[in-house]
């Protein structure tokens, strides 16, 4: 490893100091919420949603539809993992997402 791809340990401190500085409530709500992201999470990936989003968005009723399951818990679920910055969401319309898209794909 080349010397300038090592992070120098001043900076790593002042990374770790970073993240303390966090507000204690926002430090209880990720930690409060952890679960449920990471449940939502398993949903999509059991149902296979960032597989059915390459190529190209989707409404959350098609997705549901595709699936077999409840398009208003579908959606819910979307919404979570938008708010997370797993899916994104081009437009909603009252309680309807018109589209989602997957961000990213991991391999």
């Amino acid at each position: 490893m080349s010397p300038t791809a090592r992070t120098p340990p001043a900076q790593s401190r002042n990374k770790a100091a970073n993240q303390d500085d966090a507000p204690p409530e926002a430090t209880l709500l990720h930690v409060a919420t952890g679960a449920w992201v990471a449940q939502a999470l398993y949903v999509a990936a059991k149902l296979g949603l960032a597989d059915l989003l390459v190529a190209g968005p989707r409404s959350a009723s098609e997705l549901a539809e595709i699936t077999g399951t409840h398009a208003g818990a579908l959606y819910r679920i979307l919404r979570a993992l938008a708010s997370v910055n797993v899916f994104a969401c081009s437009l909603i319309v009252g309680s309807s997402l018109e589209t989602v898209t997957a961000v990213q794909r991991l391999r």
